[in-house]
């Protein structure tokens, strides 16, 4: 057995164990969140659920001379996203699709996150923290040529990091949240078997109007992301940028 397959073996094996470890810990974080004594704490809605519209930039970086038969993924494109938001866990997913000089690109995500927070400072107005991160997540390009063959970019990511959270609480319905991060680890490539690593970096602004009509609130954010796949094939060497646009709400 090759030391990549072992490498990719232990990544399945680390995800579902990792879920396991966190969920807990995750789950006591939010004990200490802004707001976390009686009426304080039941003023805040816990859930958030978002739409999103992100413009998105894919860029190749690697060394690899493309043939003429060959698949490169550049585009420039729209995607659409959806997001749920805790304290301690976000679910999210993306779709759209992207031109380039050859074809269509169809592109999809899918990933969770788990978050603990270090506490620095601590108020019902005000809440500053150190959130430690773990994610896994599934980026997909594709095109009617490449489509569920050995040229398809399919990566498996997990990822660990950590990062800044300000949390301003100025009247009790009113909240505005910041928080920027960065997490690294491997990403494992479905057809080929292989494993490399990949980077990202993210940045949140999200503002919240609570309750109000009895439990909801509306909620508005944006989202800076950058990811840098350093895969093992060459070939599969990209940047992705992107901002998204949020609107949702809190319950």
């Amino acid at each position: 057995m090759t030391t990549e397959r072992v490498k990719l073996q232990l990544y399945y094996i680390i995800i579902p164990v990792l879920l396991v470890v966190l969920t807990p810990v995750t789950a006591a974080a939010q004990m200490f969140s802004i707001g976390t004594a009686g009426s304080e704490r039941r003023t805040i809605p816990e859930h958030s659920l978002y739409f999103g519209i992100e413009p998105a930039s894919v860029n190749f970086y690697g060394n690899h001379t493309f043939g003429p038969s060959d698949v490169r993924y550049d585009f420039e494109g729209t995607l659409y996203r959806l997001r749920y938001e805790t304290n301690s866990l976000q679910i999210y997913g993306a779709t759209g699709s992207g031109l380039t000089d050859q074809n269509d690109v169809i592109f999809r995500s899918l990933g969770i996150l788990l978050q603990g927070n270090l506490n620095l400072y601590t108020r019902p107005s005000f809440a500053w923290t150190i959130p430690l991160y773990a994610s896994t997540d599934y980026y997909m390009m594709r095109n009617s040529q490449s489509a569920n063959t050995s040229a398809e970019f399919s990566q498996n990511r997990l990822l660990f990091g950590l990062g800044q959270e300000l949390v301003m609480r100025p009247a009790q319905t009113f909240r505005i949240r910041i928080k920027s991060a960065a997490r690294y680890g491997v990403s494992a490539s479905s057809f080929g078997a292989s494993v490399g690593t990949a980077f990202a970096f993210d940045q949140q602004l999200r503002i919240y109007l609570d309750r109000l009509a009895g439990p909801v609130g509306i909620n508005a954010g944006f989202d800076y992301s950058y990811n840098r796949f350093m895969t093992a094939e060459d070939e599969f060497k990209y940047n992705l940028d992107s901002i998204t646009f949020l609107i949702g709400i809190s319950f």
